[in-house]
């Protein structure tokens, strides 16, 4: 698994960080990472589509765009992270918890504040599950409710 980026790189750094993860950097690619890598939250695909249409011009198609996501996540560079709304949302394997909260009512996708006993609670049930023989690889937590936008409109 490869390990988050302490800090993203800057535009003119993606070409060997891609080189190193057997991708090549196709304007499409770098495209997309410059996208990611201003994102305050997770973006789908049609988000990302949008975002760089309103930075470079016209967006790659999407079936370019499908393919450059699914390579960056298949590289590590990039994660998916699956919506209640079954919707993909994709940011940068950026250091940092990983958890998020997710709105029930817009699926907008926001980072957890960092709390110092959740990697100890994480362990606590890694151990658990393998003493029934289940090996966890990974933990994200995803909380679900009703964002503050959203809260105040229900009002």
């Amino acid at each position: 698994m490869p390990r988050p980026f302490t800090t993203l790189p800057a535009a003119d750094d993606w070409p060997p960080v891609l080189r190193r993860h057997g991708l090549r950097a196709t304007s499409a690619t770098l495209g997309v990472l410059g996208v990611m890598r201003r994102a305050e939250v997770p973006m789908t695909h049609e988000e990302i589509q949008r975002a760089y249409a309103r930075e470079f011009g016209a967006p790659p198609d999407k079936v370019t765009l499908y393919r450059v996501l699914e390579r960056l996540t298949g590289a590590g560079l990039c994660d998916t992270l699956a919506g209640a709304d079954r919707r993909n949302r994709f940011a940068l394997h950026a250091s940092g918890s990983g958890h998020v909260f997710e709105c029930s009512c817009c699926h907008k996708v926001l980072p957890l504040p960092d709390d110092p006993e959740l990697p100890a609670a994480l362990a606590r049930l890694g151990k658990a599950l393998k003493r029934q023989g289940i090996r966890a690889q990974a933990s994200a937590v995803t909380l679900r409710g009703t964002c503050a936008d959203c809260g105040r409109h229900a009002a």
